[in-house]
């Protein structure tokens, strides 16, 4: 090993990455990415996963063999509870062994977790940190205890990372939290799974296989919204564009996928049949192999109702497919609209619709978008510049 990575795995503090998780999303690739991103600047970093049992089977599957194939440091752990003090006590051994510094937490479980572990074991961790990935779920009755939780750590974790500006702007109103805030963008990992030749070499192998696996038309524009079905992502909203674009533009060839899981599948596809577009819609369910959808289809759509900095604007971006969105949260920071894609302030699936269409109809416009993006991701969002801001924000957290 060289003298000044020597010298590097002593001066900078050792973090871990943690996350509670039943399936591999947004979050989980940025908890993975960053800690290989910190390790590319010899910094020790580890990954550390709770898999709650409560989630399908295949999908934690699917995280273990994504953690193995990232080639992370990762310790994984499993809890069919809420709270397990067993889980405390074993979380708490292994960021002794680890000699863990900073705790960076990925959700409320894991900065709640950490708080205790900082208080009740003294001398494991010095700073617990967390990441705040988007705004938190609608207050009901059921999501009650998860306000509070989120709420008790906003003033209990030492420092917050904001992953986008609209986040910073909405957290600093709390009393006395501006001041131990500050604005990290997500950054992507760009590798050769990203090269302009390799995707010209496979995109007709990954379409023959999706065409396969879901029924697709090979010729057709497939147009993807990507991510958990929940509230936030709005999908009913793409199902409502779908139907638009089919009633206006039925001369289009065009296909929709849903790509994810989650609580809303069996209601949206219930829209699906209500709104009489089956024929064009396919849901996929979980994918496993996301380098085979973003390599196969031709756009991203993302009609959520609030983001942070969507890791699928950064994937599709990185593979050249042009995308549309809502503007809100940290996408605006992504994509310029017209220029490396499109952005659309309103809720109404007809201006979604048009501007789909607007990159459809116009082969040029394509290609432009697909090269102004993806250099904008290699120069403001790559992972070098994403770990040296983490660094530097550990550095001053832990001096």
């Amino acid at each position: 090993m060289e003298p000044s990575i020597k010298r590097n795995l002593i001066e900078e503090p050792a973090v871990a990455q943690m996350r509670f998780s039943g399936g591999f999303g947004g979050a989980e690739n940025v908890a993975l990415s960053l800690s290989r991103a910190l390790r590319s600047r010899a910094t020790r970093s580890y990954s550390y996963f709770v898999l709650e049992r409560r989630a399908k089977d295949e999908n934690l599957r699917d995280l273990r063999r994504i953690i193995q194939e990232r080639g992370v440091q990762c310790r994984i752990f499993e809890t069919d509870r809420r709270f397990s003090y067993r889980l405390l006590k074993r979380l708490a051994r292994s960021l002794k062994e680890d000699r863990v510094q900073i705790l960076h937490a990925h959700c409320y479980k894991s900065a709640f977790y950490g708080i205790l572990i900082r208080r009740f074991f003294p001398g494991t961790l010095s700073k617990v940190v967390l990441t705040l990935h988007g705004l938190f779920e609608p207050l009901t009755l059921k999501t009650l205890h998860v306000h509070l939780a989120n709420l008790l750590d906003l003033y209990l974790v030492d420092r917050l990372v904001c992953c986008s500006r609209e986040l910073f702007d909405r957290y600093r109103k709390y009393p006395f939290l501006a001041s131990r805030m500050e604005v990290i963008q997500n950054g992507l990992i760009v590798d050769s799974r990203h090269k302009v030749e390799r995707l010209r070499m496979v995109k007709e192998r990954m379409r023959t296989k999706m065409a396969s696996l879901y029924g697709l038309d090979r010729e057709a524009t497939w147009i993807a919204s990507i991510g958990r079905l929940t509230e936030q992502k709005n999908f009913p909203l793409f199902l409502e564009t779908a139907k638009y674009l089919k009633e206006r533009y039925g001369h289009y060839n065009l296909q929709f996928l849903v790509v994810g899981d989650g609580p809303l599948k069996d209601e949206l596809r219930r829209l699906s049949r209500d709104l009489e577009i089956e024929d064009r819609v396919f849901f996929t369910s979980h994918v496993a192999d996301m380098d085979m959808v973003f390599s196969a289809i031709d756009m991203v759509v993302v009609t959520s109702l609030w983001e942070g900095t969507p890791m699928c604007v950064l994937e599709a971006m990185a593979y050249g497919r042009p995308v549309v969105a809502t503007a809100v949260g940290g996408i605006p920071d992504l994509i310029r609209d017209g220029i490396t894609g499109c952005l659309v302030h309103s809720f109404r699936p007809n201006l979604i619709g048009e501007r789909i269409v607007e990159i459809v109809k116009d082969q040029n416009l394509q290609n432009l978008m697909k090269w102004r993006a993806y250099f904008t991701l290699k120069r403001h969002y790559s992972h070098t510049a994403w770990a040296s801001k983490h660094v530097d924000f550990y550095r001053r957290l832990n001096p």
